[in-house]
């Protein structure tokens, strides 16, 4: 019997150390982490599940979906935020396209550009460029009927030179075309560096009738066909981005008058108005009337001056008297 108690007691004492070791035996052992582990390998899998279906959704990256989620939202407030960010986005998209369709680029060639990878934001800086310098050239070109129509003869060489130019800068125009430059601007803007050097090629291409969509295609073929058409050509009547908007400044600086010529419109333009001339005019006269001195007179004046009167009347008697 006291065996039997004291095999219980020790049974009794094993347990109850065993009890009190268990927690660390858990933690020490890995069991707990693993089974944590596993169940956030399952929420992490149902979350990687729930992104897919809504990156499929909207169209965002997965990646985006998870951050959204990480950031205490609800996957119903993801997907609300997500549809409607996509759905600003779109009416942006949709506003530009319709912006560079007013201005002549059709929803076609749009979609040809975007495919391409160009943005639309690309699309409409150049196509701004492009409108710009044809703008210009029609600027310059209109200038040609209104020039000053009495010429000095020292005037008529250098104005025949202006007419040369003019008729350069006409045909240049009419060969451009809007959508063509545009896409070569995009299409070729890292070959030659910047829009402005690309549209100088697509200029010079259009002056010496060679294609510069050539080059897109097979730039050997188009460098040998401009050199060949180079060859023996006046490269300083080759017409450039920097000669418009030289010629343009020209165009202006003619057009506003100097500080003379406005001086003398004033001038004239009063005269008009008062009934005036230039001519200088005899002073008015006074119109007040003329008043006699009101100082009292001295008398030893009127008592002299009568004096020399009886001198003179005396002197003239004597005179006679002597000659007769």
């Amino acid at each position: 019997m006291f065996q039997f108690k004291k095999s219980y007691t020790k049974l009794l004492i094993m347990i109850i150390i065993f009890a009190l070791l268990l927690p660390t035996i858990i933690v020490t052992s890995g069991i707990l982490p693993k089974t944590n582990v596993a169940a956030a390998n399952v929420t992490n899998k149902d979350d990687n599940k729930i992104a897919e279906e809504i990156s499929n959704m909207t169209g965002v990256n997965i990646e985006e979906v998870l951050k959204l989620k990480n950031n205490s939202l609800t996957w119903n407030e993801v997907l609300n935020k997500l549809k409607n960010q996509k759905s600003n986005e779109q009416v942006n998209k949709d506003a530009r396209s319709i912006v560079l369709a007013q201005n002549g680029l059709d929803d076609n060639f749009l979609k040809k550009l975007n495919s391409e990878g160009f943005k639309n934001e690309e699309i409409t800086e150049v196509k701004m460029l492009v409108e710009r310098v044809m703008f210009e050239l029609e600027e310059i070109t209109a200038s040609s009927s209104e020039n000053v129509k009495n010429i000095s003869s020292t005037e008529v060489e250098s104005d025949i030179k202006d007419e040369e130019d003019l008729s350069a800068f006409s045909e240049l125009l009419s060969k451009m075309d809007t959508k063509t430059a545009v896409y070569l601007l995009l299409k070729l803007n890292m070959d030659f560096g910047t829009n402005e050097n690309t549209f100088d090629e697509y200029l010079l291409s259009l002056q010496i009738d060679v294609d510069l969509g050539t080059y897109v295609i097979d730039k050997d073929s188009y460098e040998k066909e401009k050199n060949e058409k180079i060859a023996g050509l006046d490269t300083s009547k080759i017409i450039t981005l920097a000669k418009i908007e030289e010629r343009m400044l020209k165009n202006l600086q003619k057009d506003t008058p100097t500080n003379n010529d406005n001086k003398s419109l004033k001038e004239d333009k009063l005269s008009e108005v008062d009934g005036t001339s230039s001519i200088e005019d005899e002073p008015p006269k006074s119109p007040l009337p003329d008043v006699e001195s009101t100082n009292p007179r001295n008398p030893s004046e009127d008592v002299m001056k009568e004096v020399n009167e009886i001198k003179d009347r005396s002197l003239n008697s004597g005179i006679m008297a002597k000659e007769k």
